[in-house]
């Protein structure tokens, strides 16, 4: 019989850590943009930029006016549910609805009820809160429940492919004037946020017996935000201020969609024995067999 001092070290699992990690994201951004004077200063230069200064690019609108990329979304979302159930049944198709239903209802209870946008300075554009982006939590949470459904071998092509759509999808709504960078982050959180907690419950993901990995997990999600506010704060022209908007909105999805593919490597829906990585974990566990065989 193992002693105690044969039991398996601790494990530290990465979805969970992640999801705490883009929850903690989420409260950074919204704190350093939207209520700091600086930030609203940046990013409602930019927003104002935007309406005036004829930045309404056909292919931002093709985009998302004219029901056009509604009508995409809802197909790739029609596609995702199909995969979800033809790999995982009945788990695979509640994960996606999980993801999807879950990230979109999230979205609106922030931006509707719980989230307010100060007035911290007068200024002509609009202060409803528009944080997280409805527009790009959407997209989002199809990439997201997308990748969960996938082969976890395909995942990191799914998750990078698919990126650079969201990414899209974000610039089209900051160009546009609709949106500011810190709600397209948001937006790309909250999917993640969600993505995370499903991919916990939906199947045992990636776990590893350091801690370094659990606290990367949790600190990664929020550098982002903070290198984008300072590149931000820093603008001194509206014209400078769109442009670093533009390029937050383009490197939000992207950079979440990366850590995704760590935080759900090995993931599968409806596997029952844990995916465990690690040489340290791989090693002790083969000299505890060998002690419990001797």
């Amino acid at each position: 019989m193992a002693t105690s001092d044969e039991a398996q070290p601790r494990t530290w699992p990465l979805p969970v850590a992640g999801a705490l990690g883009a929850l903690i994201a989420l409260g950074v951004t919204f704190l350093a943009y939207v209520h700091t004077v600086t930030g609203q200063r940046a990013e409602n230069g930019a927003v104002h930029q935007a309406q005036t200064g004829g930045l309404a690019d056909p292919a931002f609108s093709y985009l998302l006016k004219g029901g056009m990329g509604t009508f995409l979304l809802g197909a790739v979302a029609l596609f995702t549910l199909g995969v979800g159930v033809f790999r995982a049944k009945l788990i695979g198709a509640v994960t996606v609805v999980a993801v999807i239903g879950g990230s979109t209802l999230t979205t609106e209870l922030l931006k509707e009820v719980l989230l307010e946008r100060p007035d911290l300075y007068v200024t002509s554009v609009a202060g409803h809160n528009s944080f997280p982006s409805g527009h790009v939590t959407g997209a989002m949470a199809v990439l997201v429940a997308l990748a969960l459904v996938s082969p976890h071998r395909v995942r990191p092509f799914v998750l990078g492919g698919g990126s650079v759509v969201v990414a899209a999808v974000a610039v089209a709504t900051v160009g546009l004037g609709w949106h500011r960078p810190s709600d397209t982050l948001g937006g790309c959180l909250v999917a993640a946020l969600i993505g995370c907690l499903v991919a916990a419950f939906a199947g045992p993901g990636r776990v590893h017996p350091h801690p370094a990995w659990f606290l990367g997990a949790l600190v990664v999600p929020s550098i982002v935000p903070l290198v984008g506010r300072v590149m931000l704060g820093s603008a001194t022209t509206a014209a400078e201020r769109l442009d670093d908007s533009l390029v937050i909105a383009a490197v939000g999805a992207p950079a979440v969609a990366l850590v995704l593919v760590a935080l759900l490597h090995g993931t599968e829906l409806g596997r029952r024995a844990p995916v465990v990585t690690g040489r340290h974990h791989a090693t002790h566990r083969c000299e505890t067999l060998v002690r419990q065989h001797a």
